[in-house]
């Protein structure tokens, strides 16, 4: 076991998703084992106007804050999440804290930082990324988790953080601290907009008059619009990479190099035809060089890091692949499990039928 994280690039995110469930079953199995995360790309397609899903920020903020907290993960990703930029990280690192039960938060400056932070006040919480606030009781849906929270305070003491169901209401699971990460990818705040707005008209000649009000309509209001995220170039100086997440030491095991260079291509030249659609429909569309990187500068951000190459086994004198079989896990504990004994008293036969592959 290395000390160091390890990055392993895939050629598409079904074969990270699968890679990076197996190794976190795995890894569970394991003492003291390193933390598993899946970074994957935007389920968007560049320009199109859409907000990333919360479940894939989630998934991509996990593993970012993971890697900035030294704890050496294994991330799995493919060339489209290497090639795309991100939130910048000193924004990560402003926007993310832990509440923890015991612990003094006065009202006010919670309320503000998680507005700060993109959560939106409501009446009801009941979705990821809202927040509500009544009397001694705050609730807060981090992106991250299942259910919302419930913070309970007296005065400024934090008394109870509780998770609950937001159909019935009812309060579950006493919690002992979270981390409230950003709410999306990206933060609309004045001063983000305030940049924004001395930007945007840059773009007035090439967008339709009725969809320029509406950003700047916005922009003024300082709210959050479908979509934002795909133009951060708008609302930060610069975005960040996920390679400047990565210590030096990091290690890079490239699944099958010349079907990653082939991905990475193609993906390229999807941005490059979707940047073009866009201008021709008078939307915004940044400079795909502000938000994307070619496959050369992709080849050359892996360059900083101890890269191994890993390929697909191959019978000598033939094109077949070898092919081990695989099974998940309900196939294999559902014999034993069938028989009348317990999932857990079922593993000897789960370790057999491994042992016999």
């Amino acid at each position: 076991r290395t000390a160091a994280p390890l990055l392993v690039l895939c050629e598409s995110l079904r074969q990270a998703e699968s890679l990076a469930e197996d190794l976190a079953f795995h890894a569970a199995l394991q003492p003291r084992a390193r933390p598993v995360h899946l970074f994957p790309q935007w389920d968007t397609v560049p320009y199109d106007g859409f907000s990333p899903n919360k479940e894939v920020i989630a998934q991509r903020l996990l593993a970012l804050h993971s890697l900035l907290a030294g704890e050496a993960p294994l991330v799995v990703t493919t060339p489209q999440a290497w090639q795309q930029g991100m939130l910048p990280l000193a924004e990560l690192r402003r926007h993310t804290f832990v509440l923890r039960r015991g612990e003094r938060y006065p009202r006010g400056e919670l309320l503000e930082r998680l507005q700060a932070a993109g959560y939106v006040r409501v009446d009801l919480v009941e979705a990821a990324g809202e927040f509500s606030a009544r009397g001694e009781i705050v609730d807060i849906y981090p992106i991250q988790l299942e259910h919302p929270l419930r913070l309970d305070f007296f005065d400024d003491e934090l008394e109870s953080l509780r998770s609950f169901e937001v159909t019935s209401q009812k309060s579950f699971a006493e919690q002992d601290a979270v981390t409230v990460f950003p709410a999306s990818e990206g933060v609309v705040t004045r001063e983000t907009s305030a940049r924004a707005l001395r930007r945007i008209p840059h773009f007035k000649g090439q967008l339709q008059p009725d969809y320029y009000r509406q950003l700047v309509h916005y922009l003024d209001q300082a709210a959050p619009y479908p979509g934002f995220e795909q133009m951060l170039g708008l609302f930060y100086e610069r975005t960040s990479w996920l390679d400047e997440a990565l210590p030096p030491e990091t290690v890079v095991v490239l699944d099958e190099p010349a079907a990653l260079e082939q991905t990475a291509e193609a993906y390229h030249g999807e941005v490059l035809g979707e940047y073009e659609l866009s201008e021709r429909q008078g939307n915004l569309a940044l400079p795909p060089e502000e938000f994307y990187r070619t496959p050369a500068e992709a080849r050359r951000a892996l360059e900083r890091f101890y890269r191994i190459p890993a390929h697909a086994l191959r019978l000598e004198g033939t094109r077949e692949a070898l092919v081990c079989p695989f099974a998940d896990n309900a196939s294999l504990r559902t014999p034993p499990v069938a028989g009348g004994r317990s999932a857990h008293v079922a593993l000897p036969d789960v370790f057999t039928a491994l042992t016999a592959w």
